[in-house]
């Protein structure tokens, strides 16, 4: 599983947790992935 595919579906809804049953969910509205890490 690649991090696109994680973050697919983490923000679909449809990752499973792997801490228990259900899946993670997270309120996104927005995501904004910038070039580097530098904050440039």
């Amino acid at each position: 599983m690649t991090v696109s595919d994680v973050l697919t579906q983490l923000l679909a809804g449809t990752l499973p947790d792997p801490d228990g049953n259900g899946m993670l969910t997270i309120a996104t509205k927005k995501v904004v992935i910038a070039p580097s890490l530098t904050g440039n």
